[in-house]
């Protein structure tokens, strides 16, 4: 389902990972993705955030050559508007940098050899029109946060509303649904689920 959403992770006060993702928000799709790796590999996650950085603008064209280089297709050097086959070889050769992979992102950090240019999409978290969950990794805090937009509330809101949207000089209006210890993170999926609380 496209239910637009942002998985952030943060290390020493700034995110280091804003990764965009265009589908499957909710808890039980983006959330979940991100709760089971966080069960999985969480020391590890934390060690490889020293691979990421951002993409540069030479980078980006990087990445278009080489899809269209796969798929055989020429390429001006600057129209971004791409076809099918190219954003397929995108997906193949870069999947990180693609809008279907989300929270994957954790585990794409994990297995890099090497460092990882990641785009930042931070600023979608003031598009409380198209944003419709944000999924907060707070290494500082070592809490797992989710929050939505508090227009389109539709879980009860937790007592402390404090996370690193309130550091960013954005408009963001978003309500705080879910946080755990990264410590102590429920102990199943179905608690991770149960934890979010319908409104009537």
């Amino acid at each position: 389902m496209g239910t637009r959403n942002l998985t952030i992770v943060l290390k020493n006060n700034t995110h280091r990972i804003a990764q965009y993702c265009q589908w499957d928000g909710y808890p039980e799709g983006q959330g979940l993705t991100a709760y089971n790796l966080l069960k999985g590999d969480l020391a590890v996650i934390e060690q490889s955030l020293d691979k990421c950085k951002w993409i540069t603008e030479e980078e980006r064209k990087d990445v278009m050559r080489q899809a269209h280089e796969e798929v055989d297709e020429d390429w001006d050097g600057e129209t971004e508007i791409i076809s099918f086959n190219v954003s397929k070889a995108i997906q193949s050769l870069y999947p990180h940098l693609q809008r279907d992979h989300g929270a994957l992102i954790l585990d794409t950090i994990i297995n890099a050899t090497d460092s990882i240019s990641l785009e930042d999409g931070i600023l979608f978290a003031a598009n409380d029109l198209f944003c419709e969950y944000v999924w907060i990794v707070d290494f500082d805090k070592r809490v797992f946060q989710g929050l939505v937009p508090t227009k389109y509330l539709g879980y009860q809101a937790l007592e402390n509303q404090e996370s690193y949207l309130d550091t960013l000089d954005l408009d963001i209006k978003m309500t705080k649904v879910f946080e755990s210890s990264l410590d102590d993170l429920p102990a199943t999926e179905q608690q991770f689920i149960e934890s979010f609380v319908r409104l009537e």
